[in-house]
């Protein structure tokens, strides 16, 4: 099984809960590249808790939509199966993230050293882990200073 198949089978969009399933029931017998897999259609049924003929439909339907395709035969005359999901697949257009829009707990804390130590412990002032660590390392050892 290739663990790579796993994520853009999730991200698949109009796809029926019946279909994920066969499809994430069918990429755990592929190969690393997402071929070879051949289980019979009563071992996908078992795996998904379904009949024979549900998981007939969903391959059917995988099929005429391109996210599967159906290659000879396997052992005992069982099809062979390569599943051609990848991640165009799963996502049709280009990523895009939420702009960042105003953000109230990057305001100055002032005074108050436990409103400082969680905006600084929650990351809300930007910048890397390694930055907020030596914040904290800052305030810390400021801290000790004044005892």
């Amino acid at each position: 099984m290739t663990w790579r198949l796993i994520r853009p089978i999730w991200r698949l969009e109009n796809v029926t809960a019946s279909q994920r399933l066969v499809l994430l029931a069918l990429a755990s017998f592929t190969d690393r590249s997402g071929a070879n897999a051949y289980p019979s259609q009563a071992t996908l049924a078992r795996m998904c808790c379904c009949s024979r003929s549900t998981v007939k439909r969903a391959l059917v339907e995988l099929i005429a939509r391109g996210l599967i395709a159906p290659h000879g035969k396997g052992r005992k005359g069982t099809i062979r199966y390569t599943i051609a999901v990848t991640h165009d697949v799963a996502h049709p257009g280009p990523v895009t993230r939420p702009t960042a829009g105003h953000n109230p707990s990057n305001r100055n804390p002032g005074n108050d050293p436990s409103k400082e130590d969680s905006l600084i412990y929650a990351g809300s002032g930007g910048g890397s882990d390694y930055e907020r660590m030596r914040q904290f390392q800052k305030l810390f050892e400021e801290r000790q200073a004044r005892r």
